[in-house]
């Protein structure tokens, strides 16, 4: 697939030829402090997702499956355990909610 990168002084991210976006996205606020952060597949945000506030203190952090349904809570209390976890279960997690674990 090929994208196209937009670059401006606000906010840098990549598009398909049918101007989705995809791939990684940054949004930055006046003073060049990062306001957002997060991730699009075919224009839905996928996996990670932060804001912060003009300070760089984040202000919400979520977690998206491949549908754009919030999996937050689910992620969160994953993460609880995932040191306990086996490769084949963080292999099913991946495959079940669409993103990868990291330990």
């Amino acid at each position: 697939m090929r994208l196209k990168e937009i670059k401006t002084d606000t906010e840098h991210y990549f598009i398909d030829v049918l101007g989705r976006k995809q791939g990684e996205y940054k949004r930055y606020y006046e003073n060049n402090q990062l306001e957002l952060h997060c991730f699009y597949k075919d224009d839905l945000i996928i996996g990670e997702y932060k804001s912060y506030d003009d300070n760089g203190k984040i202000e919400r952090h979520y977690f998206y499956d491949q549908d754009n349904k919030d999996i937050t809570t689910q992620v969160e209390a994953l993460a609880k355990n995932i040191k306990n976890l086996t490769e084949e279960e963080k292999f099913l997690i991946k495959l079940t909610f669409g993103i990868p674990l990291c330990d």
